[in-house]
């Protein structure tokens, strides 16, 4: 396993971005192109807004831990929060429009966890009393496993 890097922001919408960046710039380094880095911010904000949203239910009410590494060729996100508990595996898939005639029939929110499970490689939840913890892993371009 490779260094880890991580960082600590306080469960605001504004600090999603600061985050975003953090990881976009290990990354980058760890050799992801242009696409597969905005698909890493996309899965990395829509899971931070997540904990702000669901967890915490709401701003200011707790911090996010967010940390990455590198482990064999799988790029790691790591997000620890002390909110509520959440099972990703009762969330159904949503009901995507498949033409724009349908796009009124969208609904606005709940499309979180789908693009992250679109986005990524694997994903893996822990929940421990007190402490979710998400692991989110995307396959490293040309890393040797």
């Amino acid at each position: 396993m490779g260094k880890k890097y991580s960082l600590r922001v306080p469960g605001q919408y504004a600090r999603i971005r600061d985050v975003c960046r953090f990881v976009r710039d290990g990354a980058a380094a760890a050799g992801f192109d242009e696409d597969e880095l905005f698909r890493l911010e996309l899965a990395c904000d829509e899971a931070c807004t997540n904990v702000i949203e669901h967890a915490y239910g709401g701003e200011n009410q707790g911090e996010l831990t967010i940390s990455y590494q590198v482990n064999g060729n799988l790029f790691e996100i790591t997000i620890v929060d002390n909110g509520r508990a959440f099972t990703p595996e009762q969330i159904k898939k949503p009901d995507i429009p498949q033409s724009a005639d349908e796009a009124e029939k969208l609904k606005v929110g709940g499309l979180g966890l789908h693009i992250i499970r679109q986005v990524m490689d694997s994903i893996e939840y822990t929940f421990i009393p007190g402490r979710n913890e998400l692991v989110m892993g995307k396959e490293i371009p040309g890393a040797a496993g």
